[in-house]
């Protein structure tokens, strides 16, 4: 599990997990709602970009993650992942191309 903060409030969260076969997989984000938005600006793109970060410690070679939020797919691409399909809720970020 992920978690940016805010200070000392968490502010987002994404489970992530990854197998032998070098893909991870970002699971659903979650997002505190008891947090104004204006405390969570960016905090979404840095998460991404911190769990792309250790996935590449890892060796992993693709990422996965799934959504319909508007606002997780705009950082989903702000962090270079592409929709799987056109018209798909599927996104991916390919490390070995």
């Amino acid at each position: 599990m992920f978690v940016c903060y805010n200070g000392e409030i968490p502010i987002y969260a994404v489970p992530f997990w990854f197998t032998d076969s070098k893909i991870g997989i970002l699971a659903f984000v979650v997002s505190n709602k008891n947090v104004n938005y204006k405390k969570k600006i960016g905090g979404l793109d840095y998460l991404i970009s911190e769990v792309i970060k250790y996935a590449k410690r890892k060796n992993l070679e693709v990422l996965y993650s799934t959504t319909t939020t508007e606002s997780i797919i705009t950082s989903l691409k702000n962090n270079n992942f592409v929709n799987g399909d056109l018209d798909s809720s599927q996104f991916f970020l390919n490390f070995k191309k």
